[in-house]
């Protein structure tokens, strides 16, 4: 009887040990996974922000040699609308304004950038 008692408890502690075996390497590979996924998150944003950095110096580059305006740096939510409305002259409509900003600018579309660089006519 002494046998089968210990058998039982060495089973359970193999059982254990199994167990604690599994759950280490569900945890570890949760980890890699993580880890790996925040890796190519910031890989991403870098190559994002030095591609914005680039464009962004360009723009400022061109703007400053046909500036007879203002520069202006296009920050989270600003619109060409919001923009014309708060730098546009009183006697110029907002809607006359985009347009001139549109092309002053050589933009393609009313869609902007954060951190893009925009030339005021």
């Amino acid at each position: 009887m002494r046998t089968n008692t210990y058998r039982q408890r060495n089973g359970k502690q193999q059982a254990r040990k199994k167990f604690f075996v599994r759950m280490m390497m569900f945890l570890a590979l949760i980890g890699f996974s993580a880890t790996s996924g925040v890796m190519l998150h910031a890989s991403a944003n870098q190559e994002d922000n030095s591609t914005a950095v680039t464009t962004t110096a360009e723009s400022a580059a061109q703007a400053s040699v046909l500036d007879t305006g203002s520069i202006l740096c296009v920050e989270p939510g600003d619109t060409l609308w919001k923009i014309a409305k708060a730098y546009g002259p009183d006697d110029v409509s907002v809607k006359s304004y985009v347009q001139s900003i549109i092309e002053a600018n050589d933009l393609d579309s009313a869609s902007l950038q954060v951190g893009q660089v925009l030339r005021l006519p």
